[in-house]
């Protein structure tokens, strides 16, 4: 496990933290409580003697901005990697900070580690991160260790069982994606409906189940723009899978995609359905293709079979 150095970063953001505090409390009179209970965890690291207490002091700030999902506060928090007894512990938070930032490939960095690897903990931070980047295959395997941290909000708990259910989707496994989507249903967060319900859609269209297609047409409806063009998305890529379009047809339409939304896993799927749906003849396109989806997505599983293509394509030539 890498030891991340103590940074002037660190420091400067916790003085500068402690002298708001004190400041905001010399001109108003009172604070509020997370005020208050800031200003107490940064009092205890300014005044720790010994290695330990530093240490311990600095976990705890670090679970302060955690359990308020301020992640890059947290990170700065945690800066200071000192070894020890915590240092599992601030990795592990340090990873959950990354991920909460999208910092999907950091996160396997962070816990490139067996003993981290092996707690439920890291193993659920790693498969779901392994899921963002596409790496299902990877990712499926860590979902048979993982379990989210007893402090998990709903909100994450939505997305362990969301990516756990795509991962178990992508590697066929479509009873386990039921179940999977079945957890989150049943945590009813309102604002990951659109979400719950492009997931099921998918599951649906994947299963060749009835009523999947009108489905898809209604998310495309749907006031939030990445699950508008992701059901999209899926809709053009079944269709040209199918032979329900033409590849051409199916590329001009992905063409056209491009212009709604990018970004994380559209801009994979988008390349992968755009690299797969090339005409025949397009040969070249088709290189060109695969080699950005292998270069832009280098942890999925698209761009492992992106590589195979173009070495079976390189024998040929």
């Amino acid at each position: 496990m890498s030891r991340v150095l103590f940074s002037a970063f660190a420091v400067g953001l916790v003085l500068t933290a402690f002298a708001h505090a004190a400041g905001t409390g010399a001109q108003s009179g009172e604070r509020s409580a997370f005020d208050r209970e800031e200003n107490a965890l940064l009092y205890q690291i300014s005044g720790a003697s010994l290695v330990e207490e530093r240490i311990q002091s600095r976990l705890a700030l670090g679970r302060f901005y955690m359990g308020r999902e301020l992640y890059v506060e947290a990170l700065a928090a945690l800066a200071a990697d000192e070894g020890g007894p915590g240092a599992d512990e601030a990795s592990l938070m340090v990873a959950r900070a990354q991920y909460g930032l999208g910092r999907y490939a950091t996160v396997l960095r962070t816990l490139d580690d067996e003993r981290l690897r092996m707690t439920p903990e890291g193993a659920a931070l790693r498969a779901m991160s392994l899921t963002e980047l596409g790496a299902f295959k990877a990712a499926a395997g860590e979902f048979e260790l993982a379990k989210p941290p007893a402090s998990a909000t709903p909100e994450f708990l939505v997305d362990f069982h969301v990516l756990a259910s795509a991962a178990a989707l992508e590697t066929g496994d479509s009873d386990r994606a039921r179940a999977g989507m079945a957890a989150a249903q049943a945590l009813r967060i309102e604002s990951a409906s659109a979400e719950l319900a492009l997931a099921s859609a998918e599951i649906m269209l994947k299963s060749g189940e009835r009523g999947a297609r009108e489905a898809m047409r209604t998310l495309m409806k749907s006031p939030d723009p990445r699950v508008s063009a992701l059901a999209e998305l899926h809709l053009v890529a079944e269709d040209a899978r199918t032979g329900a379009a033409s590849r051409r047809r199916a590329s001009a339409e992905l063409a056209a995609l491009r212009h709604k939304w990018s970004g994380g896993a559209f801009d994979r799927e988008l390349q992968t359905a755009a690299a797969a749906f090339i005409p025949e003849d397009e040969i070249i396109d088709r290189m060109n293709a695969l080699r950005l989806l292998a270069h832009n997505h280098p942890h999925s599983d698209a761009a492992a079979q992106a590589k195979q293509d173009l070495a079976a394509a390189s024998e040929c030539g």
